[in-house]
């Protein structure tokens, strides 16, 4: 990976409800965002709020990090100079 490069996880420390919310309304922001992580798809497994909260929040950041707060949601995700994907499938989507 090139030097730089930031992903947007799942915060470990907010609570679940936190987190499902902020789920929830990444999804309502496009149904993209949230397509990869329903039953029958690549990221679908591990089946968990924050596995499943990581790529979206992740998905919805590469498609918004030019904007302010994009990793944000409510304190319920925060950056990382990590790259998960050795956890979780996090690539982003390219349109």
């Amino acid at each position: 990976q090139p030097s730089g490069t930031t992903w947007c996880v799942a915060n470990p420390k907010a609570q679940d409800p936190v987190v499902q919310a902020a789920l929830g309304w990444a999804c309502q922001q496009s149904e993209t965002y949230c397509s990869r992580i329903q039953r029958g798809q690549n990221c679908y497994s591990p089946n968990t709020l924050r596995d499943h909260a990581s790529v979206v929040f992740n998905t919805y950041y590469q498609h918004n990090k030019n904007q302010a707060g994009s990793c944000d949601f409510n304190s319920a995700a925060v950056i990382t100079h990590t790259d998960p994907s050795k956890q979780l499938y996090l690539n982003p989507v390219v349109f």
